[in-house]
């Protein structure tokens, strides 16, 4: 394994790993708001992967999907949408707009 895709492969765990901690600790708010799949296993509705990848939805009407080899999408916030369909190696981040605020 080159230096390069030893690099990669501790980022993309890195940011795996906050992206969890994200979602376990955020507000779950609605229902069916909050979403994970981690190589193809899910829980919520929302998000899908494929193996090596995993996708993350946080906040109402998010979407997330990663497909392809060690690949990440991560959605944030009011209808967020993080997608990957392709290639190898990528990440998505995506955030969405937050609900207004009352005055």
């Amino acid at each position: 394994m080159n230096r390069n895709r030893s690099i990669r492969i501790v980022v993309l765990s890195a940011t795996a790993s906050c992206a969890i901690a994200l979602a376990a600790l955020g507000s779950g708010g609605d229902a069916g708001a909050t979403c994970a799949s981690i190589s193809g296993v899910s829980s919520g509705t929302g998000c899908s992967s494929t193996a090596t990848s995993f996708a993350i939805g946080v906040g109402p009407n998010t979407t997330a999907s990663a497909i392809g080899l060690f690949n990440g999408a991560v959605a944030v916030g009011n209808s967020a949408t993080a997608l990957i369909d392709s290639g190898n190696g990528n990440i998505a981040l995506a955030v969405g707009n937050p609900k207004p605020t009352l005055r």
